[in-house]
């Protein structure tokens, strides 16, 4: 678990610091790169619920422990594409 064992505000203040610029930068390019996608095509269809769904979604980053480091690895691999 991220920060496993860490005071519990020193474990949302490395949450945010690490995760929650990378899912603000998931989104720019979500909203950047959706023009581009197959409006009928899966990933199209989520990239649309997420961007429609976001402040409940990116809230996670400032909440749950367990939440942060699945982000970081999903924004890094799309990031990568």
């Amino acid at each position: 678990m991220f920060g496993a064992g860490l005071d519990p505000a020193l474990r949302r203040a490395l949450r945010q610091a690490k995760s929650k610029p990378l899912v603000d930068v998931l989104k720019l390019w979500f909203e950047a790169n959706l023009q581009r996608i197959s409006k009928g095509s899966k990933l199209g269809n989520a990239i649309r619920h997420g961007l429609r769904h976001w402040g409940g979604s990116s809230a996670g980053c400032e909440r749950s422990p367990s939440l942060a480091p699945f982000r970081l690895h999903q924004v890094r691999s799309i990031l990568r594409a």
